[in-house]
Protein backbone atom coordinates (compact mmCIF):
# COMPACT_ATOMS: atom_id res chain seq x y z
CA UNK A 1 0.00 0.00 0.00
CA UNK A 2 2.87 2.64 0.94
CA UNK A 3 4.60 1.54 -2.55
CA UNK A 4 1.05 2.67 -4.02
CA UNK A 5 0.50 5.91 -2.28
CA UNK A 6 4.40 6.52 -3.63
CA UNK A 7 3.89 5.42 -6.95
CA UNK A 8 0.87 7.42 -7.25
CA UNK A 9 2.57 10.79 -5.80
CA UNK A 10 5.36 10.08 -8.24
CA UNK A 11 2.86 9.72 -10.87
CA UNK A 12 1.33 13.15 -10.14
CA UNK A 13 4.92 14.89 -9.55
CA UNK A 14 5.46 13.63 -13.43
CA UNK A 15 2.45 14.84 -14.44
CA UNK A 16 2.85 18.07 -12.87
CA UNK A 17 6.50 18.18 -14.34
CA UNK A 18 5.13 17.60 -17.55
CA UNK A 19 2.53 20.56 -17.49
CA UNK A 20 4.88 22.97 -15.84
CA UNK A 21 7.05 22.02 -19.09
CA UNK A 22 4.19 22.78 -21.42
CA UNK A 23 3.23 26.04 -19.90
CA UNK A 24 6.56 27.25 -20.09
CA UNK A 25 6.82 26.07 -23.68
CA UNK A 26 3.36 27.99 -24.27
CA UNK A 27 5.21 30.77 -22.50
CA UNK A 28 8.55 31.13 -24.79
CA UNK A 29 5.97 30.44 -27.68
CA UNK A 30 4.15 33.93 -26.25
CA UNK A 31 7.40 35.84 -26.07
CA UNK A 32 8.22 34.66 -29.42
CA UNK A 33 5.50 36.39 -30.75
CA UNK A 34 5.53 39.04 -28.48
CA UNK A 35 9.55 39.71 -29.44
CA UNK A 36 8.16 39.69 -33.25
CA UNK A 37 5.22 42.00 -32.85
CA UNK A 38 7.40 44.27 -30.83
CA UNK A 39 10.04 44.18 -34.01
CA UNK A 40 7.08 45.05 -36.22
CA UNK A 41 6.18 47.53 -34.16
CA UNK A 42 9.50 49.29 -34.21
CA UNK A 43 9.90 49.21 -37.89
CA UNK A 44 6.21 50.50 -38.01
CA UNK A 45 7.17 53.44 -35.83
CA UNK A 46 10.21 54.25 -37.58
CA UNK A 47 8.24 54.38 -41.17
CA UNK A 48 6.21 56.45 -39.38
CA UNK A 49 8.48 58.67 -38.42
CA UNK A 50 10.42 58.69 -41.52
CA UNK A 51 7.21 59.80 -43.32
CA UNK A 52 6.70 62.36 -40.24
CA UNK A 53 9.85 63.95 -41.63
CA UNK A 54 9.22 63.59 -44.97
CA UNK A 55 5.78 65.84 -44.56
CA UNK A 56 7.25 68.30 -42.33
CA UNK A 57 10.19 68.91 -44.82
CA UNK A 58 6.87 68.98 -47.69
CA UNK A 59 5.60 71.72 -45.13
CA UNK A 60 8.42 73.51 -45.00
CA UNK A 61 9.11 74.09 -48.53
CA UNK A 62 5.32 74.38 -49.25
CA UNK A 63 5.17 77.18 -46.90
CA UNK A 64 8.77 78.80 -48.22
CA UNK A 65 7.37 78.76 -51.86
CA UNK A 66 4.01 80.28 -50.52
CA UNK A 67 5.61 83.24 -48.59
CA UNK A 68 7.82 84.29 -52.01
CA UNK A 69 4.40 84.01 -53.99
CA UNK A 70 2.50 85.97 -51.02
CA UNK A 71 5.21 88.58 -51.19
CA UNK A 72 5.51 88.36 -55.17
CA UNK A 73 1.83 88.61 -54.66
CA UNK A 74 1.62 91.99 -52.13
CA UNK A 75 4.61 93.63 -54.10
CA UNK A 76 2.20 93.33 -57.53
CA UNK A 77 -0.93 94.42 -55.16
CA UNK A 78 1.16 97.79 -53.83
CA UNK A 79 2.67 98.85 -57.43
CA UNK A 80 -1.15 98.18 -59.13
CA UNK A 81 -2.36 100.63 -56.21
CA UNK A 82 0.26 103.34 -57.17
CA UNK A 83 -0.65 102.89 -60.60
CA UNK A 84 -4.33 102.97 -60.26
CA UNK A 85 -3.56 106.21 -57.71
CA UNK A 86 -1.73 107.95 -60.72
CA UNK A 87 -4.52 107.14 -63.17
CA UNK A 88 -7.00 108.25 -60.63
CA UNK A 89 -4.91 111.53 -60.38
CA UNK A 90 -4.68 112.02 -63.88
CA UNK A 91 -8.32 111.15 -64.55
CA UNK A 92 -9.19 113.83 -61.76
CA UNK A 93 -6.99 116.78 -63.43
CA UNK A 94 -8.33 115.29 -66.74
CA UNK A 95 -11.61 116.43 -65.37
CA UNK A 96 -10.62 119.83 -63.64
CA UNK A 97 -9.49 120.46 -67.60
CA UNK A 98 -12.81 119.53 -68.76
CA UNK A 99 -14.73 121.61 -66.44
CA UNK A 100 -12.84 124.70 -66.75
CA UNK A 101 -13.93 124.92 -70.76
Amino acid sequence: AVVSTQSTGVQKLEKSIVEYKNDISKKEADLTNLSKQELELGSNLASATSTISNLEKQYDEISSEFGKYKSDAESQIDALQGELAEVTEALTEISRQYNEM
